[in-house]
C-alpha cells in the first residue's frame, strides 16, 4: 500500500507594501540642437578655466629618484660579471651563489642576483638548486659567441 500524499505547506500570511512615488518625470522636454551645443560650450569653457588655474604638479616617482649608476649601466655590469664567471669557470666548473656574494653587502648581493637571471634568460649561465639546499648552483654555458667576453 502506498502512503497518501502529503499536505501542501502553507503559505505564510505576508502584506506587501504599497509601492513608493518614484522621483521621475513623465512628460517629454524637446531640447534643441542649439541648447545641447550651448551647454556643452560652457561646460568645456568650464573645465578648461579650472585646469588652467591648478598647476599641474608632476613628482618623479620614488623609483626614478634612486636610478643608480648600476642600473643605469646594467648591461655593462652584466658582460664584466659573466666575464669574471668565465674565469671562476675555468677554475671549478660549478659556481655557488653564496661563495660568490660571500662578504658583500644585502644590495649588492640582489645585484648579483638580478645579473644572474639576465644571463640565464640569455642561456649564457645554468642555474639549477638542489631541494635539500638553500646554495644556488651555477654552471656557466660557453658558446662561440661568447668568445669575445673572455677577451
Amino acid at each position: 500500500m502506498e502512503e497518501p500524499p502529503k499536505p501542501p505547506t502553507p503559505r505564510p500570511n505576508e502584506t506587501v507594501p504599497p509601492p513608493l512615488p518614484l522621483p521621475i518625470r513623465y512628460e517629454y522636454t524637446s531640447t534643441s540642437v542649439s541648447e545641447v551645443l550651448r551647454a556643452l560650450e560652457q561646460v568645456i569653457l568650464k573645465e578648461s578655466l579650472l585646469s588652467a588655474s591648478q598647476k599641474l604638479v608632476t613628482s618623479v616617482p620614488s623609483v626614478m629618484e634612486q636610478l643608480d649608476e648600476f642600473l643605469v649601466n646594467i648591461q655593462e655590469h652584466i658582460d664584466r660579471f659573466y666575464r669574471s664567471l668565465i674565469e671562476l669557470s675555468r677554475k671549478a666548473k660549478i659556481a655557488s651563489f653564496k661563495k660568490i656574494t660571500e662578504g658583500y653587502s644585502k644590495l649588492e648581493t640582489v645585484r648579483i642576483f638580478i645579473m644572474l637571471l639576465f644571463l640565464a634568460c640569455n642561456d649564457k649561465v645554468f642555474l639549477w638548486q638542489d631541494e635539500n639546499s638553500d646554495d644556488i648552483r651555477i654552471t656557466v654555458q660557453q658558446a662561440m659567441g661568447d668568445v669575445s667576453a673572455t677577451q
